[in-house]
């Protein structure tokens, strides 16, 4: 490998300068590069790669790069796709590298050869967009139309600035983007996984896995995933689905809004030590269902759920709970503020308190065990306690008042319209913060940051 555009990072300048002087002749095996992959000006021959003489192909230059190289991909000039007759655009199995779409162009991946059609319909069988297949690898500013694949060697990736739509992958399963462990009994699954200020929508039909697969972000087996500042919308059916055995996720500053489903526990294995937390939640037909165990802890808090027909749902074999300083608010009525297909009892939650639950107008109600339970935060409160809850899981501090939210677009549209008039502290206090819903300060960020697209040179 030749590099092309050297820039080697300060602090190993020395290193690099001592191994150049022993090793004469390895042209450029230690130093990072940076890339450029043009299809209208590119050629995919040995010897080229820089931003004078590009290569043509993504696919072709995943297998050109070394460890620390960071590729540059410019769009077609005519606005098309990138396209590799069905096999991954993508195949990234070199670690520690990064892919970037050039600065303020629009840059496709497609696993078909448009932005509409299903891969696994027209051939009978599946495929990948983008396949990450190596630790650390960065994958920056793309619009993918098919499905981004971690696997379990996929440690330490960061998706960042990323518009993601269409499915299915290699299984027949719809996401636009999936991480997925190995079967085996080591339970070797991804780790340390980072979704970042991305959008995410338009999945499709699950073929051959059943309609409950049908998931936008599927999180089938993972350890440390977080999934911070994206969009989700317009989604077949869960805009996340966290399926088969996972530890530690992380799910914060999220907008989720038009969506049959936000976030499913799914099944198939434990879901411990999970965190939603500073989301907001607009017109979903279901906003948290843990679903399955917990062993130590599923924790739903400071989120802030609008006009959602069932807010919190699931059928739920076990584990510790906890839910608290959360708004529910229904400006018209007609939902299920808790909805609970399964036996409830005292010893299910860990903390169930601090919540505000609010409608304008209208009716809304709890449903618990198979049955309508509450019209009111009083009958509520009654039915818990009557179940046996105690102070911690009875929502005996919890209040049913206007949260004051200052609608600035006339219409609950964007995540700026959930901020607060005030903040009063009448939340869950102590390592968690005490005000209620997903801002806590005004100032807070929830749904992609302003800078979009990549940083790509």
């Amino acid at each position: 490998m030749t590099s092309m555009t050297s820039s080697i990072r300060p602090k190993y300048a020395l290193f690099t300068l001592l191994f150049l002087t022993v090793a004469v002749g390895a042209a450029g095996s230690a130093i990072a590069a940076t890339y450029h992959v043009d299809w209208d000006t590119g050629q995919d021959a040995p010897g080229r790669g820089s931003e004078q003489n590009p290569w043509k192909t993504p696919w072709y230059a995943a297998g050109q790069v070394g460890p620390g190289d960071t590729v540059i991909i410019h769009a077609k000039d005519d606005g098309s796709v990138y396209f590799n007759d069905g096999k991954p655009v993508l195949p990234l199995g070199t670690p520690n590298t990064t892919w970037k779409a050039a600065r303020g162009e629009k840059v496709w991946l497609s696993l078909t050869n448009d932005r509409t059609t299903s891969y696994w319909k027209a051939n009978g069988k599946g495929g990948t967009t983008v396949s990450i297949h190596a630790d650390h690898v960065t994958l920056d500013g793309f619009y993918v139309w098919g499905s981004v694949s971690v696997s379990h060697q996929g440690d330490g990736a960061l998706i960042v600035n990323c518009d993601l739509s269409g499915g299915p992958d290699y299984q027949g399963f719809p996401a636009a983007l999936r991480l997925s462990g190995e079967n085996g009994g080591n339970w070797d699954v991804p780790d340390g996984v980072t979704i970042r200020n991305c959008r995410i929508h338009d999945n499709l039909k699950a073929f051959e896995q059943g309609p409950n697969n049908d998931s936008a972000l599927l999180i089938y087996s993972s350890r440390n995933t977080t999934v911070e500042y994206c969009e989700f919308y317009n989604t077949l059916l869960h805009a996340i689905q966290i399926k088969a055995r996972s530890d530690k996720e992380t799910i914060r500053f999220n907008y989720f809004h038009d969506v049959p489903s936000a976030i499913e526990g799914g099944s198939s294995g434990p879901k411990d030590w999970v965190r939603i937390h500073n989301n907001v939640f607009v017109n979903a037909g279901a906003g948290v269902g843990p679903h399955q165990s917990a062993p130590n802890g599923f924790f739903v808090y400071n989120n802030t759920f609008i006009n959602c027909r069932r807010d919190i749902y699931w059928w739920f074999s076990g584990g510790r709970l906890s839910f608290f300083n959360n708004i529910h608010y229904h400006a018209d009525g007609g939902g299920n503020y808790q909805r609970i297909d399964e036996k409830w009892n005292a010893g299910l939650y860990t903390y169930q308190n601090h919540n505000d639950y609010f409608t304008a107008s209208g009716s809304t109600r709890w449903y618990m065990n198979y049955a309508d339970r509450a019209s009111d935060l009083a009958s509520w409160q009654a039915y818990l306690k009557a179940e046996g809850a105690g102070p911690e899981a009875g929502e005996q501090n919890s209040k049913s008042y206007d949260p004051g939210f200052v609608n600035a677009s006339g219409k609950f549209e964007k995540p700026e319209d959930f901020k607060r008039k005030t903040y009063p502290k009448d939340g869950r206090g102590g390592e968690w913060p005490a005000v209620m819903g997903a801002y806590v300060t005004g100032d807070e960020t929830v749904g992609p940051l302003p800078r979009r697209p990549a940083s790509g040179t």
